[in-house]
């Protein structure tokens, strides 16, 4: 099978709208237990997101003035065959830069994080646990795209989710045409958990064989942060039992499918990873990372593993210890790339 065509910059999608949606968004933060609470954070059908501005929005997406410097802003990326309206979504987050509407913030200037939850491929956690994580990289001088997509008991599964994450991925270019402060050639992805898995996903997209999950990438990330990742979807199968899941089955009955999103069968040298990993997570091994690493490393890739002394394994996304490491090393990346990411200070 020859792979796709490598992604050069961004290509301009198709003619697409996004709604506008005016939704509260339930913000939680991740507690320091293996699986983060928190409520799925999902736009209603009813009330004031059908109402009003957000329907004539619907045709044209939110105008830039609505998208100012510091704003929250919930919008549904298209995807193919409708989607469901209340799952493909993202949250926008801009940070307040002084000059933002002045012109003291140069176009194609501020660097794009695109944050993707976990939760096991499954409905039961939502992109409202990583709101508290996004408005705080948005401090930082970045901004964030915090994703949702379709899981396992929602309308997710093989291929939707992989497919959702990936027109929301390729969204952000659109949304530098409306935002024309974004750098939609500086994005970094960073996950959680499955969420990880679907970060370093959306880097494998440049060697997927064209008939999928989802389309030719127009964006590629220029750095992957793949945090208590799921790195190897089979050794997932024999102990959680999700990946068998969101795959339709285990890697006996569905070699293909693992073959094509595995992150440890489908490796992208092209774009560098950062592995952060508690040692003592008792839900993906700290070995996962481990040996991710070393194959990408053998495949000519650049990946360096920051371990956690503890945690377990929402220690990354969580409190004082593990988010205060990681923080300034995704901002790093953001604003530096991966050597000066890397180059930052480190205590495990």
């Amino acid at each position: 099978m020859s792979g796709r065509r490598p992604a050069t910059g961004v290509r301009a999608p198709a003619r697409v709208g996004a709604l506008l949606l005016t939704v509260v968004l339930i913000v939680t933060g991740c507690s320091a237990t293996d699986t983060p609470p928190g409520t799925p954070a999902a736009p209603s059908q009813s009330g004031s997101a059908q109402s009003g501005s957000a329907q004539s929005a619907s045709q044209s997406g939110p105008s830039i003035s609505a998208l100012r410097p510091g704003s929250v802003t919930p919008i549904r990326y298209p995807v193919r065959g409708g989607g469901d309206p209340d799952q493909n979504y993202g949250v926008l987050h801009l940070p307040r830069l002084p000059g933002w509407n002045s012109g003291g913030v140069r176009p194609h200037s501020v660097p794009v994080v695109a944050i993707i939850h976990g939760g096991g491929w499954l409905d039961t956690i939502g992109a409202g646990t990583f709101e508290r994580l996004a408005r705080d990289l948005a401090s930082s001088g970045v901004a964030v795209w915090n994703i949702e997509y379709r899981r396992v008991g929602s309308g997710g599964g093989w291929p939707t989710t992989f497919s959702d994450v990936a027109s929301a991925v390729d969204f952000v270019a659109e949304l530098g045409r409306r935002v024309p402060q974004l750098d939609t050639g500086n994005v970094t992805a960073m996950g959680h958990s499955a969420g990880g898995q679907l970060a370093a996903f959306t880097a494998a997209r440049q060697t997927i064989p064209p008939h999928g999950p989802g389309p030719d990438p127009i964006i590629v990330p220029r750095t992957v942060i793949a945090l208590a990742a799921s790195l190897d979807m089979v050794q997932t199968a024999s102990t959680t039992g999700n990946s068998i899941k969101v795959l339709g089955g285990p890697p006996t009955a569905q070699p293909d499918r693992y073959r094509a999103v595995n992150p440890i069968q489908r490796l992208n040298p092209r774009v560098p990873m950062i592995l952060v990993h508690a040692r003592n997570d008792r839900t993906v091994r700290y070995r996962v990372s481990e040996d991710f690493a070393a194959a990408l490393r053998r495949a000519g890739g650049r990946v360096t593993l920051r371990p956690l002394a503890r945690g377990g394994h929402a220690g990354p996304v969580s409190g004082a210890y593990g988010w205060d490491r990681v923080r300034p090393l995704i901002v790093a990346a953001a604003l530096g790339g991966y050597r000066a990411a890397v180059a930052s200070p480190w205590h495990s």
